[in-house]
């Protein structure tokens, strides 16, 4: 592995530590959203 490919590594694994770990969240998020308006949906019409 050149000096090239082991900055591209770390590189890349920084970026993972500082934006991978958001990632999981972010979906995570975006379902409480969809879920809780769906439920809101399901309450408002009594299914």
């Amino acid at each position: 592995m050149g000096p090239s490919e082991m900055l591209l590594y770390q590189g890349g694994y920084f970026f993972f530590v500082n934006t991978g770990w958001k990632i999981p969240i972010l979906i995570l998020a975006g379902f409480l959203v969809v879920g809780r308006v769906e439920l809101s949906d399901a309450l408002y019409f009594g299914i």
